[in-house]
């Protein structure tokens, strides 16, 4: 999934450069002949720019603002220059701070920088440096190992990001209200997403959590549009609000591994959910008045439990108000996809007695499939 994010972002940048550009520009950078010195009249007209050398950050990056502002610039490539530390630095093509007075009234102007290919020794996003900007396509270089806090906030046309092997950490909202935002492929080194990482991204249905993941700081996924969690085994501790307020989330999957949820809220105001998988023999214990489900209808929610815990989820604080607390099976249960066929349906009721057949009244259809899978549905005979 990594090479088909990087794939398409790397397509959409050559066709700009290529089709799509009309007027490109190369030109060579140092300390002692900037961008700015470089500049004429003709710029104006320049929709795509390659520079080469070494930048002299902050001018460079204004010129780079003002053509991408007043003019006509949507495309630059940076691939052959380098930076100082190789850090792209802290606001280095944002749009987020422009104000004009018209009329007497703030008027923003965000530029049109819409595709941007970054230096290929890059180690660092430096923060705030795509900050509320336009951007819609962009590859980061193997070689980045660090996203600073709010790198990417508010890129209002952003829909996918391939983050690299190497970043142990999604920074505080690094891509925070990012509203088109689809498509996510974090790198198995990955440790932690911090505070608001992801945000109020209401188009963001579906995320892999890596393997190797420890930790889900507060609010990390506050608001955003997420249908389904699975939180992988390595996970150790869920912070307060993580997920709390996402609203279209149906299905929930937890692992054994962890071992706190930090205060309370983090499964609160899910007013879609219906299946909470629970793969965990010893329910994992709360502080008291820190109730994680706040917010939900847990008499409509099924709770998944292994086989033999249902009493002991019957009687854990909050657990408890799950009205159906049903035991199963968990082997291969997870929400991986793919070329699949059923090999086996089996229904139990709410009292977790199983059978081949549908039974009067309420039943739980457990349907396993050849990878190993399963999926379950509620249907009333």
């Amino acid at each position: 999934m990594k090479k088909i994010f990087t794939l398409l972002a790397l397509i959409a940048i050559a066709s700009m450069l290529s089709l799509g550009a009309k007027n490109i520009k190369t030109v060579e950078i140092s300390p002692d002949n900037t961008l700015c010195d470089q500049v004429t009249p003709e710029f104006g007209d320049v929709d795509s720019l390659i520079l080469t050398g070494f930048m002299n950050h902050y001018p460079d990056f204004k010129m780079i603002d003002s053509l991408a502002t007043f003019h006509n610039l949507t495309g630059l490539n940076l691939s052959d220059c380098s930076m100082g530390d190789d850090a792209l630095p802290p606001y280095a093509l944002s749009s987020g701070f422009r104000k004009f007075i018209v009329d007497g009234e703030d008027v923003y102007q965000a530029n049109h920088l819409y595709y941007v290919t970054l230096p290929n020794n890059l180690r660092i996003l430096g923060e705030c440096c795509f900050y509320y900007s336009t951007i819609k396509c962009i590859d980061i270089p193997n070689t980045v190992n660090e996203l600073r806090i709010n790198a990417f906030k508010g890129c209002r046309e952003l829909e996918s990001i391939v983050i690299p092997e190497g970043v142990s950490e999604v920074a505080d909202e690094c891509f925070c209200n990012c509203p088109k935002l689809r498509n996510v492929s974090l790198p198995s080194s990955c440790k932690r997403i911090l505070s608001y990482a992801f945000a109020f991204n209401e188009n963001l249905k579906t995320i892999r959590l890596p393997e190797g993941l420890e930790e889900i700081y507060p609010f990390s996924f506050f608001s955003s549009g997420l249908e389904v969690i699975n939180i992988p085994s390595s996970v150790q501790t869920i912070y307060f609000q993580a997920f709390n307020d996402c609203k279209k989330i149906k299905t929930i999957y937890l692992h054994e591994g962890l071992q706190m949820f930090f205060m309370g809220y983090q499964f609160a105001n899910l007013t879609s959910l219906e299946s909470f998988y629970c793969d965990i023999k010893e329910p994992v214990l709360f502080d008291p008045g820190s109730d994680p489900f706040v917010g939900n209808d847990q008499t409509k929610a099924i709770l998944y439990v292994p086989v033999g815990s249902k009493e002991k989820y019957e009687a854990a604080q909050y657990w408890q108000d799950f009205d159906n607390i049903v035991e199963m099976d968990m082997t291969g249960i997870s929400t991986v996809n793919g070329d699949r066929q059923v090999t086996g349906v089996r229904y139990y009721n709410l009292a977790g007695v199983e059978s081949a057949e549908l039974q009067p009244g309420v039943n739980i259809k457990v349907t396993t499939y050849s990878n190993g899978t399963r999926t379950s549905e509620k249907i009333i005979k």
